[in-house]
């Protein structure tokens, strides 16, 4: 009898877990993201948003120049004044952040601006003027699974915002805009096909609790977070979004599932009781 019950409580879960696998097999076509076809860009621009250990939120944005690719055509008698002048366009990118009290940091041929950070998401919904009396705008697409609810949400990226025909000067699409036209100076650049956008989403949520569409999806060691990297070219800004799929417990399914096995190994044990009773009747009689 405990053989039988075994058994039963296997196929319950087995068909559980089958049930479950049809959502999982539904989302791989999901997760195979386009590649950028920027292979070798002269410049990067890479935006992070990244959702650290201890809950905090940390924006940052950061311009390389790749001198090689630049100085690729260039004879060689010219390389050094074209070293010269992404040297001053990068400081140009740093005056432009200065100038809306920000500290860039330039190493080399790149540039680093951290931009904010908030303690916890309810700071920076506060600072983002969200105070959760706003109507609900959830756009996101539920799928109920067994065990696992899952929810794709289409984000638009900053990168996106920068072909907007009006922009705050003080806007970090308006920065990101005004400092590639200032890179733009560089010889042999060319923004409208050379410029590689990356967008790093960290979060401290495994892969299984969010996945996406980026093409890059990795842990970091030194953050303890894991990364989704998204990458978009000049000919993709229009439309570049990042697309999420987060999963959540189905507790009914949970608990349904508990409930179950509760029940059958209820019913066998009742059944096992009521056969002994039985054959030590026989015996008595």
């Amino acid at each position: 009898m405990k053989k039988i019950s075994f058994v039963i409580v296997i196929v319950l879960l087995t068909l559980a877990v089958f049930i479950e696998s049809l959502f999982v097999t539904s989302f791989i076509a999901f997760s195979e993201s386009e590649t950028s076809s920027c292979v070798d860009p002269k410049i990067t621009v890479e935006y992070s948003r990244l959702l650290l250990q201890d809950n905090s939120l940390r924006f940052s944005i950061r311009y390389t120049i790749n001198s090689d690719a630049v100085c690729a055509s260039i004879e060689d008698e010219n390389k050094q004044e074209a070293l010269d002048v992404i040297e001053s366009q990068i400081k140009n990118v740093g005056s432009l952040y200065s100038n809306v009290g920000l500290d860039p940091k330039i190493s080399g041929l790149s540039i680093d601006v951290f931009l904010q950070q908030f303690s916890n998401y309810t700071d920076y919904y506060i600072a983002s003027g969200i105070d959760g009396y706003e109507t609900s705008t959830d756009t996101r697409k539920k799928e109920t699974g067994f065990f696992y609810n899952r929810y794709t949400e289409k984000v638009e990226t900053v990168f996106a915002l920068t072909l907007a025909p009006e922009l705050s000067s003080d806007s970090l699409p308006y920065l990101i805009k005004t400092s590639l036209e200032s890179l733009s100076e560089i010889p042999n650049v060319n923004i409208e096909s050379e410029v590689l956008y990356v967008y790093l989403y960290g979060t401290k949520y495994s892969k299984f609790t969010v996945d996406s569409t980026a093409q890059k999806i990795y842990y970091d060691e030194n953050s303890g977070i894991n990364m989704h990297q998204f990458e978009f070219t000049p000919s993709q800004l229009k439309d570049a979004s990042l697309t999420f799929m987060t999963r959540s417990p189905n507790y009914f399914g949970w608990y349904g599932s508990l409930l179950a096995i509760a029940l059958i190994v209820s019913i066998v044990i009742i059944i096992k009781v009521r056969k002994t009773k039985l054959k030590n009747r026989d015996i008595d009689n």
